[in-house]
């Protein structure tokens, strides 16, 4: 998990060789049984990024359906995008 945390944090900011993302609306979900919306799709990465630091992996689990959490994902980024497009 914090492997993965260390990617996003680099991808989102651009560090490590990595353009960022500073125009981008990111958000975040959490995968623990069934996928949630931990931060919705946001142009504040400062708050995703703390969001994202809080996350811990959820003990006995048996994880979530990568399809369903896509699924959600997919619904929140139309949700998110601009009326002019």
């Amino acid at each position: 998990l914090q492997a993965v945390k260390d990617v996003a944090v680099r991808f989102i900011r651009g560090e490590g060789g990595l353009p960022g993302r500073p125009q981008d609306q990111v958000g975040l979900i959490g995968l623990a049984g069934v996928p949630r919306l931990e931060v919705p799709p946001t142009l504040d990465h400062e708050f995703l990024l703390a969001r994202l630091e809080e996350t811990a992996a959820d003990e006995g689990v048996d994880g979530t359906a990568v399809g369903d959490a896509l699924g959600l994902a997919v619904a929140h980024l139309v949700e998110a995008r601009p009326a002019d497009e």
